[in-house]
């Protein structure tokens, strides 16, 4: 059981992250157009979406992480026998959610920078 809303608890997490990607893309894709109207090409452009999007997930990631060892420290010390909390656990957290968003941001900011700029700047 335990097993079954871990792997559910991830699926969340990669369909969380997944949504997050194709809307900070879909906010972002009418400046990324005008800078390939002005010189960029489609790798700066991939490059440019996926360190502006790693940077919030990295700063959201250290808060969170913040939070559940707090958290976790505190239900730990609750126990009546003695725990270790390990800190390889929060680690590869963030090795993870870190490797997922960048996949999911790749994904979603090479379909859109490889697009003609004139699709998305018609409406101006």
């Amino acid at each position: 059981m335990v097993v079954i809303y871990a792997l559910l608890a991830l699926l969340l997490t990669v369909l969380g992250l997944v949504a997050m990607s194709t809307y900070y893309i879909s906010l972002h894709r009418k400046d990324s157009a005008v800078r390939k109207v002005f010189g960029a090409t489609g790798s700066e452009e991939i490059c440019h979406h996926i360190y502006r999007y790693l940077k919030i997930v990295v700063a959201a990631s250290v808060i969170g992480i913040a939070l559940s060892i707090i958290i976790n420290d505190a239900i730990i010390l609750s126990y009546s026998y003695r725990l270790n909390s390990t800190c390889w656990i929060y680690i590869l957290a963030i090795i993870i959610v870190t490797g997922i968003a960048f996949l999911s941001v790749y994904l979603q900011a090479r379909s859109a920078a490889m697009k003609n700029p004139v699709l998305y700047l018609r409406d101006e």
